[in-house]
């Protein structure tokens, strides 16, 4: 693991550390020409080099207007979203609300397309800080989709519980666990206890908790979310590294030092195998890390 920490340099094909090799568009390494050409089938889904020119050819094909345009940005916007690359995501989705808004009229908010794709904004502005346009998003979509699919569903549930993530981001506590009680319950009775969406709604709670000193609660919530997600995703995937990381502020706060520290430094590990070295999660977790090795060192 401290070859790893070191030297973060991974290849995106086979995990081999210190690569110099690397895409065009610098998101992703990689050791040799054979582990890039064995890549580039699930790379290029996430490389803005070929998300680009999928919109232009989507452009060159339909018109500008069209809704294939749109569908275009709004797979680019994801992907730069999950490069931490928030205003060109941001700048994505608003062409494609503004050829949405072509096409549908007067009532948008109408047509599935245009009700996903403030879920979308919901997400962007949640993960950019701009907590107030993420609510109002996110409000937005939770009334549409009750009207579509009923006041129990699966889609209801995750809205829930984004709307209960970004009322803790506004540090609304009560709220948020009142709106993740809501959620967890039509989640559990939708897809099962041990289904992900649950381990997240478990995550956000923990946090709540965390937050108002409710430790043994906190603890409790971030173990129990991190079981599920091994079981759900496997070891090596995103969900296990966010709740990984979040049981270790949950151990730090505690005063365990050491057990947050192996929390962190294996979640540290498996963001950069996910997202390369740019993104704002793996500074996330190498800033704790840091802070923590400071106060170990000054102990």
């Amino acid at each position: 693991m401290s070859e790893l920490l070191a030297n973060p340099k991974i290849c995106g094909a086979c995990n081999k550390p210190g690569c110099v090799l690397k895409c065009a568009c610098e998101l992703v390494f990689y050791c040799g020409e054979e582990c890039q050409r064995a890549h580039w089938p699930m790379h290029k889904k996430d490389c803005c080099l070929a998300l680009a020119k999928k919109v232009k050819d989507a452009m060159r094909e339909h018109g500008r207007d069209d809704k294939a345009v749109a569908e275009a940005r709004i797979e680019a916007g994801r992907a730069y979203q999950d490069q931490g690359r928030y205003r060109e995501a941001e700048q994505c989705f608003l062409e494609a609300r503004r050829i949405y808004l072509e096409i549908y009229g007067e009532d948008p908010e109408e047509h599935p397309d245009y009700a996903l794709l403030s879920f979308y904004f919901g997400q962007l502005y949640s993960e950019m800080g701009r907590y107030d346009e993420a609510l109002s998003k996110r409000l937005e979509f939770l009334d549409i989709t009750r009207r579509f699919v009923g006041e129990r569903s699966e889609v209801v549930g995750m809205t829930l519980s984004s709307i209960g993530s970004t009322l803790l981001d506004q540090g609304k506590y009560e709220e948020a666990l009142s709106r993740l009680d809501e959620a967890q319950s039509i989640l559990t009775e939708t897809l099962g206890a041990e289904h992900s969406l649950v381990a997240t709604v478990l995550t956000k709670k923990g946090s709540c908790f965390g937050k108002t000193g409710r430790l043994d609660e906190a603890r409790a919530m971030q173990e129990e979310a991190l079981r599920i997600d091994r079981i759900a995703h496997g070891n090596d995937s995103q969900e296990v590294a966010t709740s990984l990381a979040n049981l270790g502020f949950v151990l730090f706060q505690t005063g365990m030092l050491a057990e947050a520290r192996a929390n962190w430094e294996k979640a540290l590990m498996i963001e950069r195998r996910v997202h390369g070295e740019r993104h704002p999660r793996v500074a996330q977790c190498q800033t704790a890390l840091d802070a923590l090795r400071s106060l170990e060192g000054g102990a």
